[in-house]
């Protein structure tokens, strides 16, 4: 089809018309449609190319890259049992940033929250008091 009739070697996908990239897309949609995730994955890789499948919850909590560089952290929830929760976004230095308690919608870590903004404890008292911040 339109993929065996392009010269690869001199292909220029930058100066390929809107028309002959709708042409190439339906073969090579086909294709991947058949493939699935992991393999075009592994396939990529071995082949040093640039391509990474659309990933869904599940595909992304089970991968095997992101368990290997330790992403995960497990944290207590609200009824003291343990999530995993995605880890720091980074490394530095070698260690993931920490990931801290995620705050609940109690109020658990009100005044935390506010003193590290700079209210004093009379002002967060009163937006306590008068509704404006919630705390347990």
């Amino acid at each position: 089809g339109v993929l065996g009739n392009i010269d690869w070697s001199t292909f220029d996908s930058t100066q390929a018309t809107q028309e002959q990239v709708d042409e190439m897309e339906k073969p090579i949609g086909r294709f991947f449609m058949t493939i699935p995730k992991a393999e075009f994955l592994q396939q990529a890789f071995e082949r040093e190319m640039l391509g990474y499948p659309v990933n869904n919850v599940a595909d992304i909590a089970n991968d095997p890259q992101l368990s290997e560089r330790g992403f995960w952290t497990d944290l207590p929830g609200p009824d003291g049992k343990m999530e995993r929760h995605c880890g720091g976004m980074a490394m530095v230095d070698g260690d993931r940033l920490v990931l801290d308690l995620p705050a609940p919608g109690t109020g658990q870590h009100t005044r935390d929250v506010l003193a590290e903004y700079g209210f004093a404890d009379g002002d967060i008292d009163k937006l306590i008091k008068s509704g404006v911040a919630v705390a347990s």
